[in-house]
């Protein structure tokens, strides 16, 4: 059995910081204030017959974010000791995906959903560790296929394109 002294032990249940393990904490509240907030940010553009929608949607995804957010750190607050797999994720990748979508959302104006979108399957499985070249090709492709066929040819509901087409 190893002692306390072991490095891999020490490795094993090491958490990381206090700042890593707040950021990763308050992580799944961020997420959905942030693409709250940006969803918000897109509707300004709509006719405002059409901003109902949307609006409430990003409303409701900014409260459901706070809430999570107050949750989760006042769970932290009690003293919980954060999970052990949580050291198994790093901050920089959580902060990095949050990007990723913000930078997402905002490039479905200038170049269109579903490039938009193939970006954020893309980098999402970079930030995740997939180095698979196929997946990597292969699995954004399929997804925004389905989205096609999903919302175009299925629903009906064209998603946005490019500026110009």
């Amino acid at each position: 059995m190893p002692s306390a002294a072991d490095p891999l032990t020490a490795t094993e249940n090491h958490t990381g910081s206090a700042g890593a393990r707040l950021a990763l904490v308050s992580a799944p509240g961020g997420m959905a204030i942030v693409i709250g907030v940006l969803a918000w940010m897109m509707s300004v553009d709509l006719n405002p017959a059409d901003k109902g929608y949307p609006r409430a949607l990003a409303g409701l995804l900014v409260l459901v974010g706070v809430w999570n957010l107050v949750a989760d750190l006042r769970e932290r607050a009690a003293g919980d000791e954060p999970d052990p797999e949580y050291g198994r994720l790093v901050a920089w990748r959580v902060a990095g995906f949050i990007a990723l979508i913000a930078l997402s959302i905002w490039l479905v104006k200038p170049i269109g959903f579903y490039p938009a979108a193939g970006l954020l399957v893309l980098g999402g499985l970079l930030i995740m560790g997939v180095r698979k070249p196929l997946v990597l090709i292969v699995f954004p492709l399929v997804l925004i296929g389905l989205g096609y066929v999903l919302f175009t040819m299925l629903i009906g509901v064209p998603l946005p394109l490019a500026r110009g087409f």
